[in-house]
């Protein structure tokens, strides 16, 4: 039976798009339906499945009568999204990628912390499993609750930050616990579009509408780490992608000056790993200012931008690539890029160390870490905001 926090009904609308994922989909739904805090409702999205995800989501429909199946042609996570958010009936949202699961207290616990708060969002930690080993991911804001006139006054403190680029609040959806009136209203405007970061827009957008937010930093979202087909770098995204991101932020957060600066280091953090031929003019390799034609270039970081940089240096025929490393060179996700031991570094020849990762505090930190193990810190470069904001936005983006 369902109780109450302030006049809302604990009921919880749980969203979960499927597209082919046959093989993982069971771990997600006995996570959810496993739950200690027991009135929800399960939207499971088929999303023009192929394979036999539509038939485990029957088999479970069959058995708990919790569980709703909307079947769907293929249409995008936004598109699924929306068709879940359109019949939702709970007081409070939040979302299940198929192939992650969540703690059995996760949502009893969100919304026991929220009783005394009433908070339009509630946010949590997550663990990123792969390969059996875990990396836990807080929100850089600490635990507690952060008013509307906190959120107004410092807008920058709980989206990107002052360092290019980390996030203070974790982008996804499928660590917030929403009012659902809000994210649907939210959602709605979030263009199909945009195929990359729409998550990060619905969720930065309804913080900027919401009454205030609620973090609890306890790491009860499990994202697992899915390897999928072998590409060197993800492909360019259209532009629609990126109007449509600045659309949404214009509408619900850029309403200050310093909203506005953060908004456009959001944007030159996408452009730089999904549109990087908008700044490959703009210098040898943007935005490293020591790099200098004709030099060879060891890269540190395997992330999608240390992707970005060993596509950008194997096609630019004025730099030669000396070796590319990752603290976890060795872990299962990258077992499809020639990466070398991280040893390598002190023995390689080369010109520059650029430090592939768009954290500007992290990439300070390795470089010292590198400065005390005998690297000259002229043979070290690594991303400054400064130098990324010195860069001109595309002409189709600035308008």
């Amino acid at each position: 039976m369902s109780y109450f926090v302030g006049g809302i009904s604990v009921l919880v609308s749980v969203i979960v798009p499927v597209y082919n994922v046959e093989p993982y989909i069971r771990r997600a739904l006995d996570s959810i339906l496993g739950q200690t805090h027991q009135d929800l409702e399960v939207i499971c999205i088929n999303d023009g499945s192929t394979d036999g995800s539509l038939g485990v989501l029957q088999e479970y429909a069959a058995q708990d009568a919790r569980v709703r199946i909307i079947d769907k042609e293929n249409g995008g996570v936004v598109s699924a999204r929306q068709a879940g958010l359109s019949v939702a009936q709970g007081g409070y949202t939040t979302f299940v990628d198929p192939d992650d699961w969540i703690e059995e207290d996760c949502i009893s616990l969100l919304l026991e912390e929220n009783k005394k708060y009433g908070a339009d969002v509630v946010a949590c930690g997550r663990s990123e499993d792969a390969d059996g080993r875990c990396r836990i991911r807080p929100n850089q804001l600490s635990d507690g609750v952060y008013s509307r006139e906190w959120l107004d006054a410092y807008p920058e403190a709980w989206f990107v930050g002052e360092n290019f680029y980390s996030w203070q609040i974790l982008g996804g959806l499928c660590t917030k616990l929403i009012r659902t009136d809000l994210i649907q209203r939210i959602h709605s405007f979030v263009p199909e579009t945009v195929t990359v970061s729409e998550d990060v827009l619905a969720t930065i957008s309804c913080i900027a509408q919401a009454n205030a937010l609620l973090v609890i930093n306890r790491p009860l979202y499990h994202y697992v780490y899915r390897k999928h087909s072998a590409t060197t770098v993800e492909h360019e995204l259209p532009r629609a992608n990126f109007i449509g991101c600045k659309e949404v932020l214009q509408k619900y957060y850029a309403k200050t000056d310093k909203a506005v600066h953060c908004m456009n280091v959001f944007l030159y953090n996408m452009l730089l790993q999904r549109h990087y031929s908008s700044f490959s003019t703009q210098m040898t390799l943007f935005p490293y200012k020591k790099v200098r034609k004709g030099q060879r270039i060891f890269i540190y970081g395997a992330g999608t931008f240390g992707r970005v940089m060993y596509d950008a240096i194997k096609r630019n025929p004025a730099l030669e690539l000396a070796g590319w490393t990752d603290k976890y060179w060795s872990a299962g996700e990258f077992t499809e890029f020639p990466l070398v031991p991280t040893e390598e570094i002190y023995r390689e020849a080369y010109d520059i160390i650029v430090i592939a990762i768009l954290n500007e505090s992290l990439c300070r930190q390795i470089a010292e870490e590198l400065v005390g193990k005998g690297i000259p810190r002229r043979k070290i470069d690594f991303v400054q905001k400064d130098a990324v904001l010195e860069g001109s936005l595309p002409d189709w983006l600035a308008e």
